[in-house]
């Protein structure tokens, strides 16, 4: 009797268990199942069908097609973790995407187990699925704001490494004294703002209107290195000229052939002028981004400004220094030049010529001729000193028909072989005022060279205009030194 009781005790408690389980089989979250190794579900509450789009477990267990190939959007990974589980029994968590009954995709997160036989061969597949397609969607929209967030801070990075040097530039501009200084700087700060792309700086001479490279950086460029404002796209249409793919686009011609993938042109404009162009060539299509258009026209505009600055610079220190008729030195230039080349001369125990020119006769060629060929026979005498003269010689006009000649490291035999030379020049030289030739035209010279006539600037002048009025008094159309 007892054993009976015992009994059916036990059978009540199993039927508990039993009740138990199967309202949390049936009424759990996440979907349970037992599954073929083939994939077709043998056991599935309803969660399950729910998660996979169906009205009842019945009708998903009754689902006669090909699960695998029906709900897994990717099989072969799906199979390797099957695989996985074939080789040990232990659970295994795994997330995938599976297609629902209506065919969206949605993710889950299956932990599963192999059940074996005694044999060790897998007789079916059990384990639990959840809908983790919010978590999933919410995790991806965090990693897509990281990634935007790190974009941003990369740009952000880039933009005050850009403005920094761009600060640079400026500084190094505003330091440069004149503008092939102002080109080696802007080429070396380009090589490191617009790394590792090509491009160059041109410049336009306004006279011929042509457009020459004046600074260059990145992988050798060959294109033209003087071309006409007509060559450049840019330039014709005083705007901004850029092609995102050159296989098709309006071309530039002055161009490197074969032509970047695409490159852009940035005209300099300053006071309505255009001073010339910022050209940057791009190997691959794509990379002329719009963050990069806008960065050119900026630097561009930097450039243009500090350009034109010292445009102006050297133009108000050529027309302090420059007499505006003959292009030469004036007097004030010249006086502070010798008293330079006097105390270089001293230091290094060396000569220096210095020569005295008068135009003979300048007075009378003005009264016969009138003051405006006496204007351009200054001029044209200008023009012959300038290149009759070596690059380290000052050619100055004194005042009126007086010119003054700075010879560096000239011995008195090498200055009044230069002042034989200038005489013999003068003599040729045609001059033309209103189609008609003004005669020829004599010169008389004289000469002085450190130390031998003089120890000071003011000495050297003194000692070579003497030479030169006994020069005029002997006769003119010669060369005198100082005794």
């Amino acid at each position: 009797m007892e054993q009976v009781q015992s009994l059916r005790h036990e059978v009540e408690q199993l039927k508990s268990l039993e009740g138990k389980y199967r309202n949390i089989f049936l009424n759990a979250v996440e979907g349970i199942f037992q599954s073929t190794p083939s994939g077709r579900f043998l056991v599935a509450n309803p969660a399950l069908a729910r998660i996979l789009g169906y009205a009842s477990p019945e009708e998903l267990i009754a689902e006669r097609t090909d699960i695998e190939k029906q709900h897994y959007v990717e099989p072969q990974r799906r199979r390797e973790f099957q695989q996985s589980l074939d080789e040990n029994s232990i659970i295994r968590e795994f997330e995938y995407q599976v297609y629902r009954k209506d065919g969206t995709r949605i993710w889950v997160s299956e932990t599963c187990r192999a059940v074996r036989d005694a044999s060790g061969a897998v007789l079916y597949y059990e384990g639990t699925i959840q809908d983790i397609t919010h978590r999933r969607s919410t995790e991806e929209a965090l990693q897509e704001a990281n990634e935007q967030l790190a974009s941003w801070v990369n740009e952000l990075q880039q933009r005050t490494r850009e403005m920094t040097l761009l600060s640079e530039m400026g500084d190094l501009l505003q330091a440069c004294l004149t503008l092939p200084e102002a080109y080696v700087a802007i080429g070396q700060i380009a090589r490191q703002l617009f790394a590792p792309e090509s491009g160059t700086l041109s410049v336009t001479k306004t006279a011929q209107n042509l457009v020459e490279v004046v600074a260059a950086w990145g992988p050798a460029l060959g294109g033209e290195p003087v071309f006409t404002h007509e060559g450049c796209w840019a330039l014709r249409r005083g705007r901004v000229h850029h092609i995102e793919d050159s296989s098709d686009g309006l071309l530039c011609k002055h161009l490197y052939k074969p032509p970047p993938a695409a490159y852009i042109c940035v005209p300099m404009m300053a006071q309505g002028e255009a001073l010339g162009i910022l050209h940057l060539g791009y190997q691959e299509v794509g990379r002329l981004t719009e963050s990069k258009q806008r960065f050119a026209v900026a630097v561009a505009e930097h450039v243009a400004l500090a350009l034109s600055n010292l445009k102006l610079h050297e133009t108000l220190r050529s027309q302090s220094i420059r007499d505006p008729l003959t292009g030469l030195f004036n007097r004030r230039f010249m006086e502070e030049s010798l008293v330079r080349e006097v105390l270089r001369a001293a230091r290094n125990q060396g000569p220096l010529g210095v020569i005295m020119i008068d135009l003979d006769g300048f007075k009378s060629f003005n009264d016969t001729f009138g003051h405006d060929a006496g204007d351009t026979l200054l001029r044209e005498f200008g023009f012959l000193l300038r290149n009759t003269i070596r690059a380290e010689d000052i050619a100055c006009r004194y005042g009126g028909e007086e010119f003054t000649l700075i010879l560096p490291e000239a011995t008195l035999e090498a200055t009044l072989e230069r002042a034989e030379q200038i005489r013999e020049e003068i003599k040729r030289l045609k001059v033309l005022h209103r189609d008609q030739d003004l005669g020829q035209v004599t010169v008389s010279l004289g000469v002085a060279v450190f130390p031998n006539h003089g120890t000071t600037g003011e000495a050297l002048l003194r000692a070579a205009d003497t030479a030169l009025y006994r020069a005029k008094i002997d006769g003119r159309d010669r060369v005198a030194v100082k005794t």
